[in-house]
């Protein structure tokens, strides 16, 4: 007597579902598996995926700047490389998830929506820095994202302040 090993029997349903779906009309909208291997280009979704939490993303950026891409460069930190259509630079923005905020001592105070952020005057770019609250606490790894919007001096601090308060969720 022949009895069908596991894989046999898994790829039986997988075919009656796609003939039941196929029949039906029912669509299946795809899964995106989160990465496992770092850095890697991902979507939002897989970002907010592994972090347990939704990530904030840049929204309504002033006119001209957009997203060029989005990097996990480990299971807490997501890059997004935001570009300017007429220009030759990139502006990186790191959202991290961190259970402890970083203090910032000798920084002049930003004010960005509903909480200040610090900006810091470096050789050659310049950081806004701040935190958010995530919009609910994953369990078991509370905490907080702690933003750093760097920039090269030539771009106007007004600039990268709109830049900073497009953030959301």
């Amino acid at each position: 007597m022949y009895l069908p090993k596991t894989k046999d029997i898994a790829l039986l349903f997988t075919h009656w579902g796609l003939l039941c779906m196929i029949l039906c009309g029912c669509t299946a909208a795809p899964v995106e598996e989160p990465p496992s291997v770092f850095p890697c280009e991902v979507s939002l979704e897989q970002a907010s995926s592994l972090i347990g939490t939704q990530v904030p993303a840049p929204k309504d950026m002033p006119e001209g700047y957009s997203v060029q891409s989005t990097i996990m460069s480990d299971n807490r930190t997501v890059v997004f490389y935001i570009v300017k259509a007429d220009r030759d630079y990139s502006i990186e923005l790191s959202i991290q998830w961190e259970q402890i905020p970083l203090r910032i001592l000798n920084a002049p105070r930003i004010y960005i929506n509903d909480t200040y952020g610090y900006f810091i005057d470096r050789d050659e770019h310049n950081l806004i820095h701040w935190n958010l609250m995530p919009l609910e606490q994953p369990v078991g790894n509370e905490g907080l994202f702690e933003l750093g919007l760097l920039a090269p001096k030539n771009i106007p601090t007004g600039e990268l302040q709109l830049i900073a308060e497009s953030i959301t969720w």
